[in-house]
This record gives C-alpha cells, structure tokens and sequence, in this order.
C-alpha cells in the first residue's frame, strides 16, 4: 500500500518529529503521555511552566469516510 511505503519512507529519513505519535510503529497514547509528562516536569525543573492543549480530532471530523476507499 502506498501510504505504509510512505510512512515507512518518512521514518527511514526521519521527516516525523519526535513527539509525533499517531499511526506510528512501536509508538502509543502511553509514549506520548509519557513524554508529556517528561516535558512537563523538565520545565518545572528549570523553573518554567508547561501547558498542554488536547484536542478532540475525532469529533472535529465527523464525516470523514471510513472503510476502505478502494471499493468506493
């Protein structure tokens, strides 16, 4: 499939950033809570602040197709 050649490809040249975790190998919610959290408490450590804003992507497109675009 063209889109896992293309992730792949932007792995392999390291185009993703580090805290990009969506639809990556190896990588989950639990990586990027956790690097959240490291962020946060690394700031705190220097005597900065941390914000985090979450957003709720999956409501802000509700009609997205789903399925697969091949049979449509």
């Amino acid at each position: 499939m063209a889109a896992e050649r293309l992730a792949e490809e932007a792995e392999r040249q390291g185009l993703l950033s580090d805290g990009q975790s969506a639809n990556r190998k190896s990588r989950s919610a639990i990586n990027a809570a956790a690097i959240m959290v490291d962020r946060a408490q690394a700031a705190w450590r220097d005597g900065g602040i941390a914000s985090v804003l979450l957003m709720d992507i999956k409501a802000a497109f509700p009609s997205v197709v789903k399925g697969d675009w091949s049979r449509q």
